[in-house]
């Protein structure tokens, strides 16, 4: 038996590879030589130009080199895609599943750590292409074994001041042409097709049957036996092709959505209730469905109703004006039904919005409200919600009920009045021949009853799309609001713990008069500082605005020196460790709360563990890290709840840390055993509290009183 060979282009004619890269190319690039030809271009360039080409992602070189210098491969496609406006996430390499995927994925080369391309090709699976190699090789067992266990895929994101309706269907089917093409070639080969059977009533009531031709008769059926099968080869590729189309709109749109939701900065979420914003961001994907499926029918239907009411008038003009009159009339009543909808279903998504808010308010407060006995009173607000909701469902319903008895009314109605227009047409008057022969009727009957089909798809596309525009209005709140990190903002990488606030004023938006006023505070590197204050005097205020989540009415906020202003706010929050009076303990394991989704190895968890002090809590727990908390952390301690989160902030080695009421729940054993730890860390160290003890660990004490600070 021979031995198995080890390198995959052993196991592949190298020639039919490269005749299988060349015919997949063509798919996805224009020029192949471009990409591949540019030796002064970094390999981590010639990658992403290769995958933007497929994915319609401008990347370009990066203005500032510097970047292509980092050791972290993520700070390099983070430079990348800021400037290309795209997203990127790490993924672990699963051969059996990427091979599925329709999307390319950048890896890593194990022995010298060299960005390679993984693109998909039509024949299924992919092709593994090396920067300044002429070699491409699908992707074998053999193949994938040399490559790093994790991998990058990007994704498009939406641009700031065009996101609209129109916008949003182009930027899902961007990716999806061939898809939309083989839908709309599919309709119109069927519509094609469906012009036969028209025809084929002419042929046998004027001829075949008249004269009794059995030959002409079975070529008939067998005409339509195969136009049959065609018909049912055109709507089995089209379906197909829908199901695909219909899974890059879904993953293209909600990938650029929900990358835009986390982009928002915190001030947006103050100005709706937690249940309005939640119904918001379900009607995104209400609205993609009916975007996506109308509006490709807008492109078909139209032709296909065009199509026969074009054979309709070559046969009997006359007919035809009486049966597009009368298509009119039931267009006329469905306008009218939809113009009176529109605002009840206006209101109905507006007072469905109050109404969840109010239901997720109620559910987060029901022990405050038995606490008070209240009950009966959000019974009687939720009642008053729920009539008016019931209230505007049923003028809804009264006018859809009449709306398809109208509708309903029609087809018999206008094909009775088609009968008697057409009888004086069928009757041979003055010796002359009739105008129209039975099988010319019949045809025409036929006709109209696909173009009816048609018209009646067409206007069920245009309801539908009329039907989302409250929902356009609920979701354009989201889609329209800018960015919290702009396009001049840079990434930091790290901080040395320099933090200097100048004459900081700030004020909310309900507020008569300014928070804080010409607020002063410098923090050398390593200095532990601490600030007291009333409770209201905006010492939490303070941390938010040191984080980036407020924006000072005036003032500058400088880290290392550089403006706040000047700072991607994420970037430097990952460079600060938060500990905020509402810090929350999630539903999900303790390393899960820990970690929060970070690539922190089990080395970092443990040293987290010891610095907070939550170590000694584990040793009790069974299943350790592996403990199942539920939300809020019921089953543990507020003292224990305050070192888990002092954990999770500890965890990624932050440089800075921002404290606000660390020791609020510990005992005054605990407070000392805390905040020894604390004092022993080495980053620059903010925290506020109320506690003398807590406050005699820091070099410096401040007092925050009627908004300046002293």
């Amino acid at each position: 038996m021979s031995k198995e060979p080890t390198h995959p282009k052993e196991k592949v004619n190298p020639e039919t590879l490269r005749a299988l890269f060349d015919k997949t190319a063509e798919i996805f690039i224009s020029d192949e030589s471009f990409a591949f030809s540019r030796a002064s271009e970094s390999a981590f360039y010639q990658c992403l130009f290769l995958i933007g080409q497929f994915q319609g992602i401008p990347f370009n070189p990066l203005k500032e080199k510097r970047h292509e210098q980092a050791e972290d491969p993520s700070h390099v496609i983070d430079a990348f895609c800021r400037e290309a406006n795209a997203s990127f996430r790490e993924v672990v390499l699963n051969r059996d599943l990427i091979n599925k995927s329709p999307v390319p994925f950048l890896a890593f080369l194990k022995k010298n750590s060299k960005p390679v391309c993984l693109m998909p090709v039509r024949e299924g699976g992919l092709v593994l292409i090396e920067p300044g190699s002429k070699e491409r090789s699908l992707l074998t067992p053999d193949s994938f074994s040399l490559l790093k266990p994790l991998g990058f895929q990007f994704y498009r994101n939406f641009k700031e001041s065009k996101v609209g309706p129109l916008y949003l269907l182009r930027f899902g089917l961007k990716n999806a042409k061939r898809e939309l093409f083989l839908i709309c070639a599919t309709a119109f080969m069927a519509t094609a097709v469906n012009l036969l059977f028209p025809l084929s009533n002419q042929l046998l009531f004027d001829t075949i049957i008249p004269d009794l031709k059995f030959s002409l008769f079975n070529q008939l059926l067998l005409s339509l036996g195969i136009a049959a099968l065609g018909m049912l080869a055109f709507y089995i590729v089209r379906s197909l092709a829908e199901t695909r189309l219909t899974g890059i709109v879904e993953n293209t749109l909600q990938m650029a959505f929900w990358k835009k939701i986390i982009s928002l900065p915190a001030s947006f979420f103050r100005k709706y209730s937690s249940g309005d914003l939640m119904l918001r961001l379900t009607l995104f994907d209400q609205l993609r469905r009916q975007l996506t499926g109308p509006l490709v029918r807008l492109f078909i239907t139209p032709v296909a109703a065009l199509c026969f009411a074009i054979l309709m008038i070559v046969y009997s003009p006359f007919l035809a004006a009486i049966a597009l009159f009368l298509t009119s009339l039931s267009l006329a009543i469905t306008a009218y039904y939809i113009i009176y909808l529109l605002p009840i279903m206006r209101r109905l998504t507006e007072k469905g919005a109050e109404l969840q808010g109010f239901l997720m308010q109620l559910v987060v407060g029901i022990s405050k409200l038995r606490a008070t006995g209240s009950e009966i009173f959000a019974f009687k607000y939720w009642g008053e919600l729920f009539t008016d909701i019931e209230k505007d469902k049923l003028k809804a319903k009264k006018a859809e009920v009449i709306a398809s008895l109208i509708q309903s009314f029609f087809p018999p109605v206008t094909t009775l009045i088609l009968y008697l227009a057409a009888f004086p047409l069928l009757t041979a008057s003055d010796g002359r021949e009739p105008q129209l022969t039975i099988g010319e009727l019949l045809a025409f009957l036929s006709a109209f009853g696909a173009f009816s089909l048609a018209f009646s798809d067409l206007i069920g596309s245009a309801g539908g799309l009329f039907a989302s525009i409250p929902l356009i209005e609920r979701v354009e709140v989201i889609l329209k609001e800018g960015a919290e990190t702009k396009e001049f903002q840079r990434p930091v990488r790290n901080l040395e713990g320099r933090v200097e606030l100048t004459n900081i004023s700030f004020q909310y938006p309900d507020q008569p008069v300014p928070l804080l006023h010409n607020v002063n505070l410098t923090l050398r590197r390593g200095e532990f500082v601490a600030i007291r204050g009333r409770s209201g005097s905006g010492k939490s205020t303070l941390i938010r605005l040191l984080l980036g989540l407020e924006v000072p009415t005036s003032g500058e906020v400088f880290f290392d020196g550089i403006d706040l202003s000047a700072i991607d706010p994420s970037s430097l929050r990952a460079r600060i460790g938060c500990f905020l009076q509402n810090s929350q303990v999630f539903i999900g394991t303790i390393r899960d709360n820990i970690m929060l989704g970070r690539p922190l190895s089990e080395e970092e968890v443990q040293s987290a563990l010891v610095d907070s002090g939550f170590n000694e809590v584990i040793k009790t727990l069974p299943m350790g890290l592996d403990t199942v908390l539920p939300s809020g952390g019921a089953t543990l301690s507020g003292g224990e709840k305050a070192r888990l989160i002092l954990a999770r902030a500890l965890a990624h080695k932050p440089d800075i840390l921002l404290l606000d009421e660390p020791t609020a729940a510990l005992d005054a054993v605990r407070e000392r055993e805390l905040m020894s730890r604390i004092l022993k860390l080495p980053q620059t160290k903010l925290i506020v509290s109320h506690r003398k003890s807590t406050l005699s660990f820091a070099e410096r004490i401040l007092t925050l009183d009627r908004g300046k600070l002293e």
